[in-house]
């Protein structure tokens, strides 16, 4: 990816943002950040709330978006690990924290916690009928340093996860466990089946991109593999 940027920005087309990230120092580390925030992570959110979806039919309703797409963040955050640096001298769980030492913490941890979930491992969008609890959900972190796009990816997710409300979707591929790297992602790709009517079916194979497309000079065929435009892992 560094090669790709580099050869971008050496040259960069002024009809987009890479004269901006050209122009700054560490244009590069600072546009794979960016790829990796706004991109893989609304992506691979997408992934896992369609492979819930089609485990759990009784939801896929237009009424139940809201709380699918809450419940698939709280059980798959893309930001599954984060930190922040201690301003002053503080004390956790009996452990001194001097100021300025770089602390972790992991919402994906902090969403499976029995402790502050009931039965935290099963999906249960339900649960976002009631009251959270208090700093147990930080899908976008929380604070002064909560995700900035935190309400366009949540938009984005509903739109889509709408746009399969009615429809049939059915597990291919065998379970699918989350694996942490720079954002969580799938262990392996996800292949769904979905029933667009009576006597046509279509199976599209997820390898974390958001669309789910055959390639546009390929008229597809009803019951053919489609193929996602863009894999983001071997």
């Amino acid at each position: 990816m560094d090669r790709a940027l580099h050869r971008t920005f050496a040259d960069p087309d002024p009809e987009t943002l890479a004269p901006l990230f050209a122009s700054i120092p560490g244009g590069v580390q600072e546009a794979r950040v960016a790829i990796a925030a706004a991109y893989d992570t609304t992506a691979h959110t997408l992934a896992f709330a369609l492979w819930e979806l089609a485990g759990h039919p009784e939801l896929n309703t237009a009424r139940a978006t809201e709380s699918m797409v809450q419940e698939t963040m709280r059980l798959y955050p893309a930001g599954w690990i984060g930190s922040r640096v201690a301003v002053t001298d503080t004390e956790f769980d009996g452990r001194k924290i001097p100021a300025g030492r770089m602390v972790l913490y992991s919402p994906y941890l902090t969403h499976r916690n029995p402790q502050l979930w009931d039965d935290p491992l099963t999906f249960r969008p339900d649960r976002f009928t009631g009251r959270l609890p208090a700093w147990g959900y930080l899908p976008f972190a929380a604070g002064e340093r909560t995700c900035l796009g935190a309400a366009l990816a949540t938009l984005m997710l509903r739109t889509v996860i709408s746009a399969f409300a009615g429809a049939g979707l059915q597990r291919i591929s065998t379970a699918v466990r989350p694996r942490g790297i720079i954002t969580l992602t799938p262990d392996g790709p996800i292949v769904l089946r979905r029933t667009t009517t009576a006597t046509s079916t279509s199976t599209s194979t997820m390898t974390g991109t958001a669309t789910y497309t055959a390639p546009a000079h390929v008229p597809h065929r009803p019951g053919a593999p489609m193929v996602a435009s863009q894999p983001l892992w071997g």
